[in-house]
């Protein structure tokens, strides 16, 4: 089992959960340095819905919840994280777990001109867009 740390659509209550059936929740949590920013990307996959990219280098912290994995769970994270094409794993300190792996983008992907479901509040991003009634 490993730990991995989630802040978009593998939320809980959001349209790629169920990904995380099997994985055990262990809590909510925030990266412990501002240097991030947010995205949000339209799905090429699922039309009307929405995903959050993260990347370096910005001046937030991120909110989102960590997770006990197992081996066969990471793999299917890589196969819909498109690993080493669109994002890689990367370890981040967060704010209760310490060093944890999550999901960095790596690609320039174009944004959506109005990031509506991006909330900034207190230096903290946090993706809303559950896409439950889109």
């Amino acid at each position: 089992m490993r730990k991995i740390f989630v802040y978009g659509t593998l939320k809980k209550g959001f349209w790629n959960e169920h990904f995380l059936k099997d994985a055990q929740f262990i809590c909510q949590d925030i990266t412990r340095d501002a240097k991030f920013y947010m995205k949000e990307i339209r799905s090429s996959c699922k039309d009307g819905y929405t995903y959050p990219a993260v990347y370096e280098n910005g001046s937030y912290k991120v909110s989102g919840e960590v997770y006990n994995i197992s081996d066969k769970i990471l793999k299917q994270l890589d196969i819909l994280e498109d690993v080493n094409i669109e994002y890689i794993r990367k370890k981040v300190d967060l704010e209760k777990s310490g060093m944890i792996e999550t999901y960095i983008s790596i690609q320039n992907l174009p944004d959506l001109k109005n990031q509506l479901h991006i909330e900034a509040k207190n230096g903290i991003l946090r993706f809303t867009n559950q896409n439950l009634t889109e």
